[in-house]
């Protein structure tokens, strides 16, 4: 898919808990979310991210919505076949 040059920062973070990450790469700002519910023995992951667009990048702004959600499933996969792995 390519490469991506930028800078990003830990904005918030709690142990075990919730991690933010926030993004500056260019004309593109996503904020990265993970968050670790814990209930009756059970683990919930949840993975969120929100992207701000600025400039001409703003047009494409559905093309990119929809990358994200399909390259955050294919994340969410993988990760959850790393899991059942051991």
């Amino acid at each position: 898919m390519g490469v991506s040059e930028g800078t990003a920062e830990v904005v918030e973070f709690e142990p075990n808990r919730k991690e933010v990450f926030r993004g500056d790469f260019g004309p593109m700002k996503p904020t990265v979310t993970h968050q670790f519910d814990f209930s009756d023995g059970v683990t919930t992951f949840t993975r969120r991210i929100q992207i701000e667009v600025h400039g001409p990048m703003w047009l494409m702004q559905p093309l990119i919505g929809t990358m994200v959600k399909r390259r955050n499933a294919g994340f969410l996969v993988n990760l959850k076949r790393v899991l059942e792995q051991q």
